[in-house]
C-alpha cells in the first residue's frame, strides 16, 4: 500500500490545476490510511503484556517519521 501511495506523492509537483491538487490529496488520505491497519495488525500479533508498548513505539515511529518530514521540507524552502 505505501509502495502504490508513493506514486501519487512523487507526481505531486506536476499537479496543475485544482482538480489535479484534489486528487493528489485524495490518493495521499488513502496513504495515510495505513495508521490503523499498522495498529490492528501489531494488536493481533503481539502478545497481550506487551501489547501496549508495541502499539506505542509503532505509533511513536510513526509520528517520528511525521515529523522529520515536516522539519525537513521546511528547510528546503
Amino acid at each position: 500500500m505505501l509502495l502504490t501511495g508513493s506514486i501519487p506523492t512523487a507526481l505531486a509537483g506536476l499537479v496543475q490545476n485544482v482538480e489535479g491538487l484534489i486528487a493528489l490529496r485524495f490518493f495521499v488520505g488513502i496513504l495515510g490510511g495505513t495508521f490503523v491497519p499498522c495498529q490492528v495488525w501489531s494488536t493481533g500479533f503481539f502478545d497481550k503484556n506487551i501489547v501496549g508498548s508495541a502499539n506505542a513505539l509503532i505509533g511513536g515511529w510513526g509520528n517520528a517519521g511525521g515529523g522529520i518530514t515536516v522539519s525537513r521540507n521546511s528547510r528546503l524552502r
